[in-house]
């Protein structure tokens, strides 16, 4: 069956641009990788970085953002001429507000941490982690303006492309200056920063090259901005930076709560939440896609396209969601594994892996909770009881309006959560076949009173009527 045109130009497209989504966010998940050999501390001491490295990494985002949608605009006029004046006084502008940002970041960096909850047991070893991975950071706005021209023109493949090589070098960097491979010091976590810079660098150097000296003007007073430049610039920042900056105050909020949950507890959320941004960036990069057909569309004055190419988009969209959601539910714990070889940290990272899964799968965070099934709003209810980690759980009549099918599974979370985290369940139900499949113990009651107790696994000896009343009230089915 041969695929529909718009299709085909979407994904020709949008692919590349969501691949390299993934190889940015693999700049940061290589090194809690590789870190993570270290212990939970040096995950720890990565991890904490992340949010002040993505601070800075939201305001070159949102720099881009902008010159990518002007230089698609500008594409679609067939006005492309004007691109290179563009791309140098945004270039301008970028080393000077990142430099200065920088330069504070780096300045008042331990309090920065401290703020984000950063624990005396692993602060010395994220502030050397964090003082060369700054560097690292301003390597990678320079590539992203950069890039930000070639993804306007479509030119998609070249940017995975020079990611791609960036994080091979990364990881090479990372495995001789962490474990200190023939010649090369074993710096630890300190390492990885190093890896990272290098890994940076070569990103934007493949950038650069692949734009190559006709992206410039060759007059050195063009990359002085004007008033023309800022009124066509700053109307469009202002309306992504202040949707990419309220994001970002929550993600940071949020860092800062976990981080006092203790070293053990911030690692596993750290590890999920970078996980978690594989998606986040994948979706990220089939916007950036969107975004550079929408300016080709605006620019020609072509809304028959735009409106073709949006349909295809959200039809992907969707299909990779579902697909991003099996996997990480199947393979969660497999994927965690990844991260950290720590079997005392498995269970919750499991717990959490759940919840991000979830997550991949948006269609269910738009819905209202009376549009979610029975067994749906069962399971929220479930994740919602194990968040703070409880001992003992109370299940009262936790399936009594589920059908028969759905009982089951959730019976079946119930233990494997029960014997992956050691909960214990205090369950109230009025289906014994159901209790046996859960419960060690059992206690019947009538009016109010314990009648009898006995082991689940021995419901069939039960001596109490009433006991035996609720046994042959059981639903079976018996062949012919």
């Amino acid at each position: 069956m041969r695929m529909p045109d718009e299709d085909r130009h979407y994904l020709k497209i949008a692919m590349p641009a969501a691949l390299e989504g993934l190889f940015m966010v693999l700049l940061s998940s290589v090194d809690i990788i590789m870190a993570g050999m270290l212990g939970t501390a040096a995950i720890a001491a990565v991890s904490i970085f992340t949010q002040p490295r993505m601070m800075l990494l939201c305001v070159v985002r949102s720099i881009a953002a902008v010159l990518t949608l002007l230089t698609a605009r500008k594409f679609g006029e067939d006005n492309t001429q004007e691109v290179p004046v563009l791309l140098a006084r945004t270039l301008f502008c970028a080393v000077i507000f990142m430099g200065i940002l920088h330069v504070l970041f780096f300045w008042q960096l331990e309090r920065i941490l401290c703020w984000m909850g950063a624990k005396e047991e692993y602060l010395a070893v994220a502030l050397s982690y964090g003082d060369i991975a700054l560097l690292g950071v301003f390597l990678t706005t320079l590539a992203t303006v950069l890039q930000a021209v070639q993804l306007g023109y479509g030119h998609t493949k070249e940017v995975m492309s020079a990611n791609l090589q960036g994080n091979l070098v990364n990881v090479v960097g990372n495995a001789l200056f962490i474990f200190g491979l023939g010649p090369f010091p074993a710096l630890g976590v300190t390492g990885a920063a190093v890896g990272t810079v290098i890994g940076t660098s070569w990103t934007l150097a493949v950038s650069a090259r692949q734009l190559g000296g006709s992206a410039m003007p060759g007059d050195w007073r063009a990359f002085w901005p004007d008033r023309s430049y800022f009124r066509e610039f700053l109307p469009v920042f202002a309306g992504v930076f202040s949707e990419q900056g309220f994001e970002r105050i929550g993600m940071v909020l949020y860092t800062r709560m976990v981080a006092e949950l203790g070293t053990a507890a911030y690692a596993v959320h750290a590890i999920c939440m970078n996980f978690c941004d594989f998606y986040y960036c994948f979706a990220g990069g089939l916007g950036k896609a969107n975004m550079v057909m929408a300016g080709h569309a605006h620019g020609a004055g072509d809304w028959a396209y735009w409106q073709r190419q949006l349909r295809a988009g959200l039809k992907w969209s969707l299909i990779f969601s579902l697909v991003s959601f099996v996997l990480t539910f199947s393979l969660r714990e497999e994927i965690f594994s990844l991260y950290s070889h720590e079997v005392g940290l498995l269970p919750l990272g499991s717990l959490v892996m759940i919840f991000v899964a979830a997550v991949s799968f948006p269609e269910m965070a738009l819905r209202y909770p009376h549009e979610l099934s029975g067994g749906q709003r069962q399971r929220v209810g479930i994740a919602r009881a194990l968040i703070l980690e409880p001992e003992i759980i109370i299940c009262d009549e936790a399936t009594s309006a589920l059908d028969v099918s759905v009982q089951d599974s959730i019976a079946k979370l119930l233990a494997e959560i029960q014997k992956k985290r050691g909960v214990s369940y205090i369950f109230i139900c009025h289906d014994l076949a159901l209790v046996s499949l859960i419960s060690h113990r059992v206690a019947v009651m009538q009016q109010g009173s314990i009648v009898e107790e006995l082991s689940g696994d021995k419901l069939t000896e039960a001596r109490h009527p009433y006991t035996k009343k609720l046994l042959s009230s059981v639903f079976t089915v018996k062949r012919a």
